[in-house]
């Protein structure tokens, strides 16, 4: 598979990291020389990739720019730290990883060399609705809360099956509208949230948005 999933989603998902980038920015033109000498440092090796920062579908591209991907995650993954946290970059919700610490690394491993990750009970409506709530919450300002909880089943090298909660870091994610947004007004979220079940309503306010990279 060389695309993002392609399950039925209001988010059209596209790898980017632009937010993170856009801090890099600033940085840059920092009193800080350090900071300053470091940001320059990273934006030059990204600079020639333009797809890293405008975003892409296909994750081939993720091993291809694999060092340059670690080169602009160094700081939100640390050295220091790494053979400690369980820690990886994600497209949200979805199955594909990448960037991961030396102790998500060696999990994996142990699990077996056909062993992929996949997300638990993503069920597809529910995932739906959530993801309607994600565009509510981030792009839209309403403060809605409905969140389950998420996790990876990984056996370890004795075959036993270890479960991994998994929490999302949505600092460095943008929503950004494929098209005219929409109006959503409070009394359409009433009507959704009192229709919470009903998909086919959910379905019919949203039309697909682009949602770029998130790291956990």
């Amino acid at each position: 598979m060389n695309g993002l999933s392609e399950k039925i989603s209001p988010l059209e998902h596209h790898i980017s990291f632009n937010k993170l980038l856009k801090q890099y920015d600033d940085m840059a033109d920092s009193e800080d020389s350090f900071l300053a000498t470091k940001a320059k440092y990273i934006l030059n090796a990204q600079a020639p990739f333009p797809e890293l920062r405008a975003g892409f579908t296909d994750i081939t591209l993720l091993e291809k720019h694999k060092e340059v991907i670690q080169i602009i995650l160094q700081d939100l993954f640390s050295s220091v730290l790494t053979h400690n946290e369980i820690k990886t970059a994600s497209s949200p919700y979805s199955d594909i990883i990448f960037n991961s610490s030396k102790r998500f690394e060696k999990i994996l491993a142990a699990a077996g060399p056909d062993y992929l990750p996949q997300i638990r009970n993503q069920e597809g409506e529910v995932n739906y609705i959530m993801a309607c709530v994600v565009i509510l919450n981030f792009y839209y300002g309403f403060n809605l809360d409905f969140k389950r909880p998420f996790f990876y089943d990984i056996p370890d090298a004795n075959g036993v099956m270890r479960h991994y909660r998994i929490l999302y870091n949505a600092d460095f994610m943008e929503i950004i509208p494929n098209g005219t947004p929409l109006d959503i007004t409070q009394e359409d979220v009433n009507k959704l949230l009192e229709n919470i079940d009903n998909i086919e309503l959910w379905k019919k306010r949203y039309h697909p948005i682009v949602l770029s990279v998130k790291v956990l």
